[in-house]
């Protein structure tokens, strides 16, 4: 995102000057959030949790994603969860947890 940041703001001032008068705190804080918590501190996560229990294992807390949004738009901004949505839910977790239980042996 840093990258991404630089190159938009280097083009912009190519073709259209730089007006730092029109930025905001909260645009600052916003590019902030997303360079350091949102996308370090994720990919540091998932990167132990790829370590630690292997690449297939990993790769499935990207099935959370989707149920963490909906979750976090209930709880911040006020958004409903439907039955549609609770039932996708339990899809996404009956799958993690068929792909991640081991099957027992019986001897």
């Amino acid at each position: 995102m840093t990258v991404a940041a630089v190159l938009t703001v280097s083009v912009a001032a190519i073709f259209r000057g730089v007006d730092l008068s029109a930025v905001e705190w909260s645009g600052v804080l916003a590019l902030v959030y997303g360079i350091l918590p949102g996308t370090l501190l994720g990919f540091l996560l998932y990167s132990s949790v790829v370590v630690r229990f292997g690449a297939t294992k990993g790769t499935q807390t990207e099935y959370l994603v989707p149920v963490v949004a909906a979750v976090t738009g209930m709880l911040f901004l006020g958004e409903r969860i439907t039955l549609v949505m609770v039932v996708g839910m339990a899809i996404v977790f009956s799958g993690i947890a068929v792909a991640t239980l081991r099957p027992r042996v019986v001897e």
